[in-house]
């Protein structure tokens, strides 16, 4: 394809038919075990050998970083990465549907009250023992 197709083209031949799959619900599966994650790497590798007709054999497979640094694309890791931040993001934010917004808090407002009840408990532990 790389000597019919210039690289801006692949570039969105890949957006078009593969992205559009991979990105589809990653915030629900981009945590799974990294082995079946290396399992999708694994075929955005080799459709991204396949468009720069590189070698796919086994012994001589040659790495798909280049290919992927070339038309600028993020890894399987990297886009649930991106997704989580932009979640988060809109999250903080309050771009979100009302459904998230009792879903989750800040860790500041956790911890204190992890500590206040902490305190609380020391403290009484510390009548008791005293009185």
């Amino acid at each position: 394809m790389t000597i019919f197709v210039p690289i801006h083209q692949l570039k969105q031949i890949y957006y078009n038919l593969i992205y559009s799959d991979l990105s589809y619900a990653v915030i629900a599966w981009g945590s799974a075990y990294k082995t079946h994650l290396q399992k999708l790497q694994s075929k955005q590798n080799t459709v991204l050998r396949l468009m720069f007709f590189a070698t796919t054999s086994a012994p001589y497979t040659e790495s798909a970083i280049p290919f992927l640094n070339l038309l600028d694309i993020l890894t399987v890791d990297d886009v649930y990465h991106l997704h989580a931040l932009k979640f988060t993001h809109m999250w903080h934010k309050g771009l979100l549907l009302k459904v998230f917004d009792n879903l989750f808090q800040y860790a500041k407002s956790r911890h204190t009250c992890i500590i206040n009840w902490v305190w609380s408990l020391s403290s009484l532990l510390l009548l008791f023992y005293r009185g």
